[in-house]
């Protein structure tokens, strides 16, 4: 794991503001390496500049919290949601994210974490190429930005899912992009686009990200 962190991979600001114990177990560490190992650091190290992680593994009572698939992969610690950020001084239009660790908070509700890493944990490493400082602003979300790191996920094809989330009408730049990889099993290679004020995904082709 070059540029990302487990430690990074379990905060959550949704978990800190509702109190709840974000803890992963050794499988979902495992996999959560997995995910950065063949996804994230790659397309880190392809893009040359941050990529932010809003949000990662998902305890079940957080994943409930915000209103997560029931079976989704957050849970399996296989999958997270990411989006470039270039000019770490602009505010995000996105608002608050899901993911930026502001103080360590103790254990009540969710999992125990019987990990090596305390969820939350402002002592655990943190991360100087894609970590954000829990007091400095956030990053501007560049939705073209966002596209080209679909374009390279796609085509390099390492993946399970990916999901460009929140699409405006007759485009595919995303605000944000859900991508997961599965250590033990088949890798699908599904590629879907979330339109914003429409139900349900639609399917992309690999041809059409190109």
């Amino acid at each position: 794991m070059r540029y990302f962190t487990i430690s990074e991979m379990l905060r959550s600001d949704t978990a800190l503001k509702m109190g709840i114990w974000n803890g992963a177990n050794l499988e979902h560490e495992e996999n959560m390496r997995a995910l950065v190992e063949n996804v994230l650091d790659p397309l880190r190290a392809r893009y040359g500049h941050p990529i932010y992680v809003s949000s990662g593994y998902r305890c079940p009572k957080l994943n409930n919290a915000v209103n997560g698939a029931i079976n989704s992969q957050h849970m399996r610690g296989e999958a997270a949601d990411i989006y470039a950020g270039l000019g770490g001084s602009i505010v995000s239009s996105q608002g608050t994210r899901d993911g930026g660790s502001q103080s360590a908070m103790r254990p009540s509700g969710g999992s125990a974490s019987k990990g090596t890493i305390a969820p939350n944990d402002t002592t655990a490493p943190q991360n100087p190429h894609c970590g954000l400082d829990p007091q400095s602003p956030k990053p501007m979300n560049l939705v073209s930005e966002n596209l080209k790191l679909a374009q390279m996920i796609a085509e390099a094809g390492n993946f399970d899912q990916m999901i460009l989330e929140e699409v405006p009408e007759n485009s595919l730049e995303p605000r944000w992009i859900h991508v997961s990889y599965k250590r033990l099993g088949w890798n699908r290679r599904n590629i879907l686009k979330k339109v914003s004020g429409k139900a349900g995904y639609q399917t992309v082709s690999k041809e059409k990200l190109k």
